[in-house]
């Protein structure tokens, strides 16, 4: 199995022995229906993206901008692990003061995000 159709394996798993795939079908598109059909299904091969669509199993599509929101979010949430892990190894090394600040930069940066 190539590397792709491992990836494709690990996130839609394996076919089932008992029930394999043994009927074609054939579509044509004019110029402008491919054009859309390549426009939404992204990394999918059109085959795979057609069948998806046809059985109501589409992969839900992230709009960019929550991709960037999410990521950011994660960024927030380690430097937050980062302070907790400082606070349990040595509580008395930060003032309940810096901890307040510290906490309301956190919650500054969340609100920050565009979501």
């Amino acid at each position: 199995m190539t590397e792709i159709n491992q990836d494709r394996a690990k996130r839609r798993g394996p076919l089932p022995l008992d029930d394999p795939r043994t009927h074609s079908v054939n579509v044509r598109l004019n110029d402008e229906e491919l054009a859309l059909l390549d426009s939404k299904k992204g990394g999918m091969a059109r085959a795979e993206w057609l069948r998806c669509a046809a059985l109501d199993k589409l992969p839900i599509s992230i709009p960019a901008l929550n991709r960037e929101a999410y990521t950011e979010i994660g960024r927030i949430g380690s430097n937050l692990n980062q302070v907790a892990k400082a606070l349990n190894i040595d509580p008395s090394s930060r003032t309940w003061e810096e901890i307040v600040a510290l906490l309301k930069s956190v919650r500054g940066a969340l609100l920050g995000v565009k979501l």
